[in-house]
Parts: structure tokens; sequence; C-alpha cells
């Protein structure tokens, strides 16, 4: 798989925005939507004026989109103003079907000077393949852009402001505690927010607040499971797998999830007898804030290395069981079986 123009391609678009001449050309895709839809939101702001949407935004579909259609929509002339926005959702741009191909690559090296046209990967995966023509005509002369989760340091100040506007304030402790709870995609942590801003009754954001209506994401919650783990209490490990069971997540993905956090556990072991920290771990296990290393850092005081290193081994054992003929009987007491032989372990 070449390369296009992806690491550059979100400065030059910056840059590009800044001087107010957006390029003819771009590809949008990647985890961050909130990011992905705020650019396009920009680039509409650059060149349709208000009140002329209907003319100057010609938004398509990928799926059923006829070469007839994306030739009228990229040639017809802007109205009362000097350039338009055209986009296209969804649309395997590297495989569009014959027709489509051919109207592509008629196209894409010569747009007319008054259109942008932008690809938004929103339900389907960009994947581009090098070996294809319409690869080439991009990467001549799109700009590829990938929106990916941002780092703490950018999410917290932004956590920040997005309570500010709720009339809200909120420490750094407890932005890295919400990143580490619901995840830290922007477009999910906004409505989070919303929830507890609208809940939290005092000006001062609690960890109560953030409990009480957060609705964490699944590696939040099996880190509680892991959490209990390793303190020895079972009783709270088998009542966080019953409320798994009761967000019905795959067997394959608890088990995954747990897998993750137990390597996490045996990374913050290690650093422990290393005389590293949970810095250390936060880089290692490429978590987005420090909240889930100083935690790890805290449980992994309670177990020896070779007992966390047997934690991991039962974990990939279950995996190889649970995808397999053998594992498939009983597939959702795999985990309950895990927990089971680390007890027994213990």
């Amino acid at each position: 798989m070449g390369k296009v123009k992806r690491d550059s391609g979100l400065s030059d678009l910056k840059r590009a925005l800044k001087s107010g001449e957006p390029g003819h050309l771009y590809v949008f895709y990647g985890q961050e939507s909130y990011l992905r839809e705020y650019y396009l939101g920009e680039i509409k702001s650059c060149l349709v004026p208000p009140g002329l949407e209907a003319f100057n935004h010609i938004r398509l579909e990928g799926r059923g989109l006829t070469p007839e259609r994306l030739f009228e929509a990229v040639e017809s002339l802007p109205a009362f103003a000097p350039r338009k926005l055209v986009t296209v959702r969804d649309l395997d741009v590297c495989k569009p079907g014959e027709a489509l191909k051919k109207a592509l690559e008629h196209l894409l090296p010569d747009l007319p000077a008054p259109v942008c046209l932008v690809f938004i990967y929103d339900t389907i995966p960009f994947k581009p393949d090098a070996r294809t023509k319409l690869y080439g005509l991009l990467a001549a002369a799109g700009h590829i852009v990938e929106f990916t989760p941002q780092e703490a340091a950018d999410l917290v100040p932004w956590i920040t402001r997005h309570f500010k506007a709720h009339g809200k304030q909120i420490d750094r402790k407890l932005c890295e505690y919400l990143l580490f709870l619901c995840g830290g995609l922007m477009a999910g942590l906004k409505n989070e927010i919303g929830k507890i801003a609208a809940f939290a009754p005092g000006a001062q954001i609690t960890r109560e607040d953030i409990d009480a209506v957060a609705l964490p994401v699944l590696d939040a919650v099996v880190y509680q499971m892991t959490d209990a783990i390793a303190r020895r209490e079972w009783t709270r490990a088998m009542t966080v797998l019953l409320k798994l069971r009761e967000m019905r997540e795959e067997p394959v993905e608890l088990l995954a999830a747990l897998g993750r956090s137990l390597r996490g556990l045996y990374a913050a072991r290690l650093a422990l007898e290393t005389r590293r920290g949970a810095r250390d771990v936060m880089q290692l296990m490429g978590y987005r804030s420090s909240y889930p290393a100083e935690r790890l850092m805290q449980a992994a005081r309670q177990r020896s290395s070779a007992w966390c290193r047997r934690a991991v081994s039962l974990c990939a054992q279950a995996d190889l069981s649970l995808k397999t003929s053998y594992g498939r009987g009983d597939r959702g007491r795999i985990i309950e079986w895990v927990i089971a032989s680390l007890e027994n372990e213990a």
C-alpha cells in the first residue's frame, strides 16, 4: 500500500482554511468523526454563502451513485458564488464499479476550478489500493486527511472548554478520568459532557456527577473487573461480569478487553520491579490518559510478576478455546472459567 499525502493532510487543510482557499479534492476518513465533520463545516463556511446551501453544497451518497449524477454535480456552475462544495459519502473510491471508475478517471485529473470535491468515509472504511489507477489520481491531485483520536494533552483543555460553555468547571484529574471512562472520541465525549453538566447540581464537576450519568466504554468496565481480580475481590469481579453481560457484549470482545487489561497489569508489575512509573506504562500500553496507568500501578502491588504472567497466559488459552470448536459449546462462560482459574492461582 503506497503513500498518499496523509501525514501532512490535516496540516495542509488547516493552512488552506486559514487562507480561505480550500483545495479541489479531499478524502476525509478516520475514527474521529467529530473532527471530520468539524473540518467539513469549515470548508463549507469558506465556500458556501448562507442561504445558498441548496445550490452550492451538493450532497451525494456513494451507494447507487451514477456517473451522470456525479458529472452533473461536479461540472454545474455555482450560484452567486465563486466556488461550490460537492460531498460524496461512503463511496469505495478505489473499487467503484466500472462505469463510475471511468467517470472518476476522467474527472479527478482535471476538476473544474469552482469545485471542491470531498469524499467522506463514515460507515465504510477507506482502504486505498496503490495498484489502482484511481489511487494514483488521488495521490497526485488530492489531500488524504485521516482524523485520528486525539491525545490527552489536546483533549483535556477541549473538555474543560466544553464544560465551561455549560457553566461548569472540571479539574485535570477528572478530565483524565472521563477520558478513561468514556473513551477518547470527541463525539461521544461531547454527548457525555452535556449529560454530566445537565445533571451536576454544583458549578464544580465531581467524580460522583460523572459516575452517576456517564456511559462507560467496554475497556473501562473490564478494568473494574481486572482491579477486583488483582485485589482478590472475587465477588466484585463476578458482579462486574454480570454487568458486562447486561451490556450484551460478545464473548470474543469481552475476552479481548480482559486480555488487554491484564497485559496492562503485567506491564505495571514489571514497571514496579524495574523502578519505572505510570507514564512508562501509559506509553507502553498506548493509554490516552494517565488514570488507568496509575490505577494499574496500585493494583499491581497486590500481585507478583509470575501471577500476572500466568493471568495473561490463561487469557490466551481462553481465546484459543473460544475460537475453536472446543470452545463453542458454552461461549458465554469462558470469562467465568478465567476468573475461577485465577482465583485458584491465588
